[in-house]
This record gives structure tokens, sequence and C-alpha cells, in this order.
């Protein structure tokens, strides 16, 4: 019974980070560490997102938390 409650949190988080984004501005920058912060601080999980460089400005790139980045020659994931 605790693991369906752990996971129909999960489920409840994640509706409300879909609702987020369908009322997310697109005139305004996606902050992903807010959302990060809010959403996700107690569910023991991760979020990650794909942007395509070329569609962000350069100052918002340089002041990012860029985890990992995929090169058009080098496209998989390597741990």
């Amino acid at each position: 019974m605790q693991r369906k409650t752990y996971i129909d949190n999960i489920i409840n988080q994640l509706t409300r980070l879909q609702d987020e984004i369908k009322a997310f501005n697109t005139a305004k920058l996606f902050d992903t560490n807010k959302i990060s912060e809010n959403i996700l601080k107690d569910s023991n999980a991760q979020l990650i997102i794909s942007i395509l460089k070329d569609k962000i400005p350069n100052e918002v790139l340089k002041n990012s938390n860029v985890v990992l980045e995929l090169s058009q020659k080098d496209k998989l994931f390597k741990f």
C-alpha cells in the first residue's frame, strides 16, 4: 500500500508539472531550476529537458546548469 501511495504522489506531482507547462507563457524563459525544486523536491526523481541550443540565448546557456550535451557527431548517452 505504501508503494501505491508513493506512485500516486509522483503521478500527482507530474500532473501538476504538466499543468504548469501548459500554462507556461512562451514569451518567458523556462525556469527549470524552479520547477525541479518545487515539483520534484520530495519525489526522489530527476527532470530531464531537451533543448535545442540554437533556440536559447547565449546568456542563458552561460549561466545554466548543463549536465549533458549531445553533438551531431556523438549522439549517444554514455555512462
